[in-house]
C-alpha cells in the first residue's frame, strides 16, 4: 500500500474535526504513512511492557497492537493514536517520529 493510500484510508476513518484539528491531523496522517511500527515498538520495549499489556493499557484490541507494530494496520484512527500515546506516556507526536 503506499504512503497515499495509506493517508487516505486514515483519513477515511478520522473523526469529525476542527480546522486547527484537520492540519494536525494531516500532518499526523503524513508522517504516520512513513511507519510508526518501529516507534510503537521501540516505546513499548523501553517501558518493558508486552503487547498485550500495552493493548489494554490503551483500551484497544491485541491485534491491533501486532499489527501496528508489523506495519500492517492502515486504518488507524486519531482516537486510537491518542490511546497508544497515553498508554506510552508520550505525545501523539513521538509516535509518528
Amino acid at each position: 500500500m503506499t504512503n497515499e493510500n495509506q493517508t487516505k484510508k486514515f483519513f477515511i476513518y478520522a473523526r469529525k474535526s476542527t480546522d486547527s484539528e484537520d492540519r494536525q491531523i494531516r500532518s499526523i496522517a503524513d508522517q504516520l504513512a512513513d511507519n510508526p511500527a518501529k516507534t510503537v515498538k521501540r516505546l513499548r520495549e523501553k517501558m518493558g511492557i508486552s503487547q498485550e499489556k500495552l493493548a489494554r493499557l490503551a483500551d484497544v484490541s491485541n491485534n491491533t497492537i501486532i499489527n501496528i507494530e508489523a506495519g500492517k494496520q492502515g486504518n488507524l484512527t486519531i482516537e486510537t493514536l491518542k490511546k497508544i500515546a497515553k498508554a506510552l506516556n508520550a505525545p501523539i507526536e513521538d509516535l509518528i517520529k
